[in-house]
C-alpha cells in the first residue's frame, strides 16, 4: 500500500503548539506515513528559527519527518498546495492535513484507512468527528452526519469542518486543482464542496481528533464579514448548478443570510432572504418567523422592518 502523507501547515504558531501536533502524528498506530511541515510564517517571525530547529531535531530522530519553509507568509491555501505538490509524486495514495494547533488521536489514520478499504474508487475523503480540547462538546455539534453524494447538502451547512478531520485521496484533490489560494476564509468548506461535486464523501462515526483554541485572538473569525464574502465566492463557483436546483439554492441563501446576521449586515441578510422568497415562497415562512424572533431579541429595527415586509409578501402584498 502507498504511504499516507500528513502535511502540517504553520503560520505564526509557537513551537510548543506545533510540537504537540507532531507528537500526535508520531503516535499514530498506522505507521506508514511521511510528515511534511510547511512553515508559512513571515520571514521575520520571532519563533521561526525555533520552529525550524525543533522540526529538524524531530527529523534527525525520525526520517519520515521533513521541514519545508516558504520565504514569506503566503497564507494557508498556498502552504497546503506546497504540501500537495510534494505528495503528488506517485508515492502517496492519501493525504491528511493537520492544523498545527490541533491533535490527532492515535488511531485516526488507521481507522480512516480501514474505512477507505470499504469504499469504491469514487470516494474522495473520509471524515470523522472530533472534540474540543476543553471537553465542552463535539467540535461540530450535528446529530446527523451525511455520507455518499452530499454535494447538495453541503450548501446548507458544512458538516465536515476543519482540515484536521478528513483523510483525502490524493488523486481526487489533484483533479479539482488543489486549494483555491484566493480564499481568505472558508478554504476547507470550498474544498469539500468542490470534491463533493465529483466524488462521494464517507464518514467514520468516531471522535478521532482534538480541536484546540489557544490562538483565538489570531483567528480569522474575528472578521466575520470575510466569511460572508468567501461564501458568496463559493456560491458564484457553483452558480450554474444552483440556478437549476431551487431547493438547494434556497437553503444556500439561508446559509448566507445567517452569516450576514453574524457579521451584522442586515441589508444583505434581507436581500438573501428576499431571493429565497422569490425562489420558493411557500417554503420560506418558517425561516422568516425565526428571523423575526432573532431581530426582536437582538433589537435590530432595520432587519425587523425588512422582515415585516417579507411577511407581508407572504400574504400576497408587494415588497417595495
Amino acid at each position: 500500500m502507498k504511504s499516507v502523507l500528513a502535511a502540517i501547515t504553520t503560520c505564526k504558531r509557537k513551537p510548543e503548539m506545533l510540537e504537540r501536533a507532531i507528537k500526535s502524528v508520531a503516535a499514530q498506530t498506522y505507521t506508514d506515513w511521511d510528515l511534511v511541515v510547511v512553515d508559512d510564517s513571515p520571514a521575520d517571525y520571532e519563533f521561526r528559527d525555533d520552529v525550524r530547529k525543533m522540526v529538524e531535531e524531530w527529523s534527525r530522530r525520525d526520517s519520515r519527518i521533513r521541514y519545508v519553509a516558504h520565504d514569506k507568509n503566503y497564507g494557508a491555501p498556498r502552504a497546503r498546495n506546497t504540501a500537495l505538490k510534494i505528495a503528488s509524486d506517485g508515492r502517496y495514495k492519501f493525504i491528511a492535513y493537520l492544523d498545527d494547533d490541533d491533535e490527532w488521536l492515535p488511531e485516526k489514520l488507521e481507522k480512516q484507512i480501514a474505512k477507505f478499504s470499504e469504499c469504491d474508487e469514487n470516494t474522495a475523503l473520509v471524515y470523522c468527528r472530533g472534540f474540543r480540547a476543553d471537553r465542552s462538546g463535539d467540535y461540530i455539534d450535528f446529530r446527523k452526519f451525511r455520507e455518499g453524494y452530499v454535494y447538495p447538502e453541503l450548501f446548507e451547512t458544512d458538516f465536515i469542518g476543519t482540515f484536521t478531520a478528513p483523510l483525502i485521496r490524493t488523486e481526487c484533490i489533484n483533479v479539482i486543482g488543489g486549494f483555491d489560494e484566493e480564499m481568505i476564509a472558508h478554504q476547507d468548506y470550498d474544498t469539500w464542496i468542490r470534491l463533493a461535486e465529483r466524488y462521494n464523501i464517507m464518514f467514520t462515526d468516531e471522535k478521532l481528533f482534538c480541536k484546540h483554541n489557544e490562538h483565538k485572538e489570531e483567528q480569522i473569525s474575528k472578521d466575520l464579514y470575510k466569511y460572508v464574502l468567501m461564501f458568496e465566492r463559493i456560491l458564484k463557483k457553483h452558480e450554474r448548478y444552483l440556478s437549476g436546483h431551487k431547493n438547494v439554492y434556497r437553503l444556500a441563501l439561508y446559509n448566507l443570510s445567517y452569516r450576514c446576521t453574524r457579521a451584522g449586515d442586515w441589508q444583505k441578510c434581507f436581500d438573501s432572504l428576499k431571493k429565497a422568497l422569490v425562489l420558493q415562497p411557500l417554503k420560506c415562512t418558517a425561516t422568516i418567523k425565526k428571523y423575526l424572533i432573532y431581530a426582536m431579541m437582538k433589537n435590530t429595527p432595520d432587519l425587523l422592518n425588512s422582515l415585516v415586509r417579507i411577511k407581508q409578501k407572504l400574504k400576497g402584498e408587494k415588497i417595495n
